[in-house]
């Protein structure tokens, strides 16, 4: 992709115009954006491009003439047809849009303004020159570079001035402003500054790139000057050091420059897009590459020591001193009070004090043994560990004494030592044991099953801890407390090779990268694991990161002027924070797409048709310094309870969604952990399936209340069929019984009568028998006429019977009731004769227990014959019933469990009340359906 021009939008996205087209940029995905409407006649080579504070971003053409992207939509901006380049667009203070066209018809400057456009032309203003760039002043002027003068239009001015300066304006020129605010211009003619007092210091490099259609672009940053569009690469310049000799190339085929709001620089060109960001390491003039930890001295002048492939270097004041150059470094140890122990591969070891080498030949040497790690405690005592290099591979440690070496017996075996007092150690043997090493005692931390953070690469003492780095984690140790963080939890921690301490602050080194963090967010995630840690990262996109293989590190450490020196696996580097300072600006975040395949856009939101139930959301953060560590949280309402933390991820999908509206949420953090201010917002809306609409939900819920009525309608009548079938059987059952006793047992009784009435007459008169055969005659007349009088009743019982006359019957058998004051309510109708009898029985019960028990002096008796029901009250004024008796009855007394029986037998329903001991009130409610015949 072939770029020629760059702008920002105050919503964040880069934009690129290139020779195919309009590209939209987030810093991780290029979008080709594509003109609403096809013009067969407009060019795909944008030329210019700028950006309006309202976010319009206006498109020139080699040909075609210009574009507007607005809304969403890359639209035709011609006010007539179009003729020419263009050359440049710049927006004024106002909101002007400036365009520059170059043709053969002669060359224009329009402008639009409050909606109306205005042409500028040779001979209305212009001189006949070719138009080649724009510039806006910070007064509003616009400076219009031609071929080969300079002219400015001043605010409201109708006509440009020329500026007259000792400056040339030649091929493709460029305007920028340095830090002092100063105006300078870059163009084939060379460097010249062009605002008072001039300068043209006689700068010019080779010629322009691509003839022509080649352009120079020229921008300040920090002290340089940046020149673009040359043949041999991109130039940097001092800019207190105007020369020719002074200029550093960068190869590269741009030709076009932008910085964007967070002071990042890009380059544009045949190549493609370029970045470049101000890094906080620089170059620590250290030759090659470490081969050993930067050893940080005490005594002082506080000194480093570092090993390289190059040598062995002394670091104080903020340089490095080369102390030998034939010994190849193994490992540096540093004492408290100031001396230092170089164990090298060669010939002779270096002991270094108040800042004098000395070489030394160990004992080991004489064995063709290395050291291959040392240590002094705390007193200064000198001990170092060497391979003897025998068949078990026995490591023996040997005890400087200043003059001579003692072997120390005892010891165990081991990788690495730090010294935590006088003759105590905390050693480590890699992937086997980390130890306490007291005095010849030997005391066990942890052991290989046990080891929490994996590979050893970093045993240090800081202050009253001890830590131990490891490819999985951290851990310090105080004493008998040994306390982990891991890299799962915490990525930052990952093959940690180096700590060092700066005021408040914490420097960390490792497989993750180079971070700074508050030192007190330490010790609170170590006091409560899981406590985030916030932190800077620099060096992210250079690569820089800890020494690998490093297996006795400590690869970062502080000088006596407070820089932050620190080997990697790319040489040793300085850093200087101040260059790569925390960037506040809180991130715009945006949606890039929504994939939710077939779907509607409506008034800001997403229809969905029915049946949808997944969605997939990509979003982006427009921060461009580092965008690969740009971090997202999001948010479905209705879905999420909280936000849920997305990480580096720029897309969320969510399955099995029901229908219904949802709100999707996202935020965006930069590289340094600022989030945004707003959250970026997606509606949208599924729609249901018929059966998944309110209105069915509300269909159903009706049926199914419909069939719960009928259901218990239904099964209320078959309740009153099952009670009304048994009283219909009792009814049959007693005319069946009549039927019997004066069909069978009567008619029996009448044929024995005449039987002995016949056999009275053969008897003689003076017969003593015949005396006793006419009074059992006699008697079985009184049988046969109560037997008639029982066949009787028992019909009678089986016809409806006259309630109220029943109630009055009831009424005046019980002393203390006034028969004659029954209260009667609606057309009284006879009811079912087993119905009235067993309400007659339920209700006389009532009747006698309140005359009884109550103390009542008013007893009442209604009964009311409603459509639907009859009701029979018994009310009282006595003391009531206790409410224990009310639920289960008195002991050995039945007459109210009875009560409820006889009522459930014929289906009817009784109801006893004693409200507060005020009386008692009883209701008997008998079903029509089953009182009435």
């Amino acid at each position: 992709m072939s770029i020629r021009a760059i702008a920002q939008a105050p919503d964040g996205y880069l934009w690129l115009g290139s020779a195919n087209g309009l590209y939209r940029f987030d810093g991780i995905a290029f979008q080709l954006v594509r003109p609403a409407k096809f013009d067969r006649f407009r060019s795909s080579r944008v030329t210019a491009l700028a950006v309006a504070p309202n976010g319009d971003v206006w498109v020139g053409y080699d040909y075609g003439g210009l574009t507007v992207y607005r809304g969403g939509k890359l639209r035709s901006a011609n006010p007539e047809k179009p003729r020419g380049v263009v050359s440049s667009i710049v927006i004024g203070r106002d909101g002007t849009v400036w365009v520059a066209v170059q043709s053969g018809f002669g060359h224009q400057l329009r402008s639009l303004k409050n909606g109306k456009w205005s042409v500028m032309e040779t001979g209305s203003g212009l001189p006949p020159e070719p138009i080649q760039t724009l510039y806006v002043e910070r007064d509003g002027s616009l400076l219009i570079a031609m071929f080969p003068s300079l002219y400015r239009l001043a605010p409201g001015a109708r006509r440009p001035v020329k500026v007259d300066g000792p400056f040339e304006i030649n091929m493709a020129p460029s305007f920028a402003r340095d830090a002092r605010r100063q105006l300078w211009l870059y163009s084939s003619a060379g460097l010249q500054r062009a605002s008072s007092p001039y300068v043209n210091p006689g700068v010019q490099f080779e010629a322009l790139r691509g003839g022509v259609d080649g352009k120079w672009s020229l921008l300040a940053d920090d002290g340089v000057f940046w020149i673009a569009g040359g043949q041999k690469g991109l130039i940097r310049l001092p800019a207190d050091r105007l020369r020719t000799d002074a200029a550093r190339y960068l190869p590269s085929t741009l030709s076009v420059l932008f910085r964007d709001r967070e002071g990042t620089i890009w380059g544009g060109g045949t190549d493609g897009l370029h970045s470049y960001t101000r890094s906080a390491l620089v170059p620590s003039g250290v030759p090659g590459i470490p081969s050993t930890q930067i050893a940080s001295g005490g005594g002082p002048d506080k000194a480093l020591y570092v090993g390289t492939e190059d040598g062995i270097y002394r670091i104080i004041d903020g340089q490095a001193i080369k102390l030998s150059a034939n010994h190849h470094a193994l490992d540096i140890c540093t004492s408290a009070q100031g001396d230092a122990y170089v164990a090298t591969s060669g010939d002779n070891d270096l002991f270094i004090r108040q800042g004098k080498v000395s070489l030394i030949r160990p004992p080991w040497m004489e064995m063709s043994a290395s050291a291959t790690h040392c240590a002094f405690d705390t007193d200064g005592t000198l001990r170092i560990l060497a391979n003897l290099g025998s068949p078990s591979n026995e490591a023996g440690i040997f005890r400087y004494t200043g003059s001579s070496w003692i072997p120390d017996a005892g010891w165990p075996l081991l990788s690495q030592m730090v010294a935590t007092g006088r003759d105590d150690f905390i050693v480590s043997r890699t992937m086997r044991s980390l130890s306490r090493y007291s005095s010849g005692k030997l005391t066990s931390i942890w052991q290989t099953d046990d080891i929490p953070i994996g590979f050893t690469r970093m045993l240090l003492r800081l202050g009253q801890f001890v830590y131990v780095g490891g490819d999985n984690g951290l851990s310090r140790i105080r004493g008998n407390r040994v306390q982990t963080l891991d890299a799962g939890s915490y990525p930052i921690l990952r093959g940690l090779t180096g700590i060092a301490p700066a005021g408040d602050s914490l420097w960390l080194i490792g497989a993750a990268g180079i971070y700074r963090i508050a030192a007190k967010t330490l010790d609170e995630a170590f006091a409560s694991p899981g406590t985030p840690i916030a932190f800077q990262q620099f060096g992210a996109g250079e690569g820089y990161t800890a020494r690998d293989p490093a297996y006795v590190a400590n690869d970062l450490a502080i000088d006596n002027q407070g820089t932050v020196w620190i080997a990697t696996s790319q040489g040793v580097m300085k850093l200087l924070p101040g260059r790569q300072p925390r960037n506040p600006l809180p991130p715009s975040v945006a949606i890039s797409r929504v994939d939710a395949g077939q779907t509607i856009r409506d008034k800001g939101r997403y229809l969905l048709p029915a049946g949808s139930d997944r969605i997939g959301i990509e979003y982006t953060a427009l921060s461009l310094v580092d965008p690969t560590r740009n971090r997202f949280r999001y948010r479905l309402d209705g879905v999420d309870k909280d936000w849920v933390e997305g990480g580096t991820r720029r897309r969320a999908d969510f399955v099995g969604l029901g229908p219904g509206d949802y709100v999707f949420r996202v935020m965006g953090a930069n590289a340094d952990g600022v989030w945004s201010r707003e959250a970026a917002v997606v509606r949208f809306s599924i729609a249901p399936y018929f059966w998944q609409t309110w209105w069915f939900r509300l269909v159903l819920i009706a049926l199914a209340a419909v069939g719960l009525v009928l259901f218990v309608r239904w099964r209320l009548h078959v309740a009153t069929q099952i009670t009304r079938a048994r009283i219909e059987d009792r009814v049959a059952e007693r005319e069946r019984i009549a039927r019997d006793l004066h069909d069978t047992l009567l008619q029996a009784i009448q044929g024995l009568v005449l039987r002995f009435q016949s056999a009275l007459h053969l008897l003689p008169d003076d017969s003593p028998a015949r005396p006793m055969i006419e009074e059992a005659l006699e008697r079985s007349d009184d049988v046969m006429l109560e037997g008639r009088e029982r066949v009787q009743q028992l019909r009678e019982d089986a016809t409806p019977k006259d309630m109220v006359a029943l109630l009055h019957t009831l009424a005046s058998r019980i002393d203390g009731i006034d028969a004659s004051a029954i209260i009667v309510r609606g057309t009284p109708q006879p009811l079912c004769a087993p119905v009235a009898d067993e309400a007659g029985l339920i209700i006389g019960e009532a009747l006698g227990n309140a005359v009884r028990h109550s103390g009542a002096t008013s007893i009442t008796l209604t009964i009311e014959f409603a459509r639907d029901r009859v009701d029979i009250w018994v009310n009282d004024d006595g003391i009531g019933i206790l409410p224990d008796v009310l639920a289960h009855g008195r002991q050995q007394h039945f007459g109210l469990r009875g009560m409820h029986e006889r009522a459930a037998l014929i289906g009817a329903a009784l109801t006893i009340e004693s409200p507060g001991g005020k009386g008692t009130r009883v209701r008997l409610s008998l079903p029509a359906r089953i009182a009435f015949r």
